[in-house]
């Protein structure tokens, strides 16, 4: 096993990095849409016993992946406050597992308009890509990841989760409510959950830092929050308007 594989934040190199859209992130995007392209329609096929197994199965791997995160650090007298799972994707641990316990419209509104983007833009511009491509946060935060894209979309394309503007109150609440002892923590131990210390590097928020410093690129959590929901809410609300026009016209 190459010594890479051990490899953790605070001993990576960027000269071992993989890079935003390297072959190492684009092979990991196919791989992953291949997995999508898989799962969803066997998924939205089955049966509603098959499906809360799956959605049970899912929610397990995605706990086993981030305790196994813990494991590795341990076993390397690597763990420390970072890797608490309080930042924006960690939340979604306990957002599934609220749904997997007791599916409801509530916490499926969350899984759509909090977990979802939050894993797929993660995804697309991966934090991690200081890490080398072989090392076990690399392959963990990947898979992690994606297990949380997988879950909110599998509900989605089944019809079990039916996304509603009017409770996007609830999640700006959430939010808004989760972020003040989250940014008393970053102001204690100097972390970044919620990106509430620093924007990252590769990620939208770094253009607002750019522009506004810090921490005026806060401005952008808003402002980005904005604009995915209201594509993620507006899209299918215009799709919708558009197809109802045409069967009028019919």
């Amino acid at each position: 096993m190459p010594a890479s594989f051990f490899t953790v934040y605070r001993t990576a190199s960027w000269d071992t990095a993989f890079g935003l859209w390297s072959r190492t992130h684009l092979g990991w995007l196919a791989a992953s849409a291949l997995f999508l392209a898989v799962l969803l329609p066997l998924y939205r096929r089955a049966g509603e016993r098959c499906r809360r197994r799956a959605i049970l199965a899912l929610t397990a791997l995605l706990w086993a992946d981030e305790l196994a995160k813990h494991a590795f650090l341990l076993c390397l007298g690597e763990e420390d406050v970072d890797y608490l799972p309080l930042h924006l994707c960690s939340v979604g641990l306990f957002i599934c597992l609220a749904y997997a316990v007791r599916p409801g419209a509530w916490t499926g509104e969350l899984l759509y308009a909090v977990s979802l983007p939050g894993a797929a833009i993660a995804l697309l511009f991966p934090g991690w890509s200081s890490l080398p491509p072989e090392s076990f946060l690399t392959i963990h935060s990947f898979t992690f990841h994606l297990l949380l894209t997988a879950i909110p979309l599998c509900l989605l394309v089944s019809g079990e989760v039916r996304p509603r503007a009017g409770r996007l109150w609830f999640c700006a609440m959430f939010l808004l409510v989760t972020a003040v002892p989250i940014w008393f923590v970053d102001r204690r131990w100097g972390t970044n959950f919620y990106f509430l210390t620093y924007p990252g590097t590769g990620n939208p928020l770094a253009w607002f830092e750019a522009r506004f410093g810090n921490p005026g690129y806060q401005i952008g959590l808003p402002v980005c929050t904005g604009i995915l929901w209201a594509a993620m809410y507006g899209i299918p609300a215009l799709v919708r308007l558009a197809l109802r026009g045409r069967k009028e016209r019919v």
